[in-house]
């Protein structure tokens, strides 16, 4: 299972009240802490992958708020994925000196090919 450093931010400006997307943002959001999904049993011994979308917002503490998936390829892998994501941290991004709350999507995909 993979998921990606730094995922891909939604659109600019800020769509929702006082969150923010990357072109809204002097400082993109870091990484802090980002603990892989758990592979679900079943689609483990069944050998299937998948892909999760999950879109999520960032507080202007680094912690993730409002997570839920917004496409799969597998309604299996949602809730670890969801999960997983929840339990992400960051380093906020910022605007003009001061940490906003921001707006990520990020496919995490699930695979048990070791190449």
């Amino acid at each position: 299972m993979q998921s990606p450093g730094n995922g891909e931010l939604w659109g600019g400006g800020a769509g929702i009240e006082g969150v923010f997307g990357v072109d809204g943002v002097d400082q993109i959001p870091q990484t802090r802490l980002q603990p892989p999904p758990s592979y679900p049993d079943t689609m483990r011994r069944e050998g299937k992958g998948g892909r999760v979308e999950v879109s999520f917002i960032v507080g202007r503490d680094g912690r993730v708020t409002s997570a839920s998936a917004s496409n799969s390829d597998r309604p299996e892998f949602v809730r670890a994925a969801v999960e997983a994501v929840r339990r992400w941290r960051f380093e906020p991004g910022k605007r003009h000196g001061q940490a906003v709350s921001f707006r990520m999507t990020v496919p995490i995909y699930f695979s048990l090919d070791r190449s």
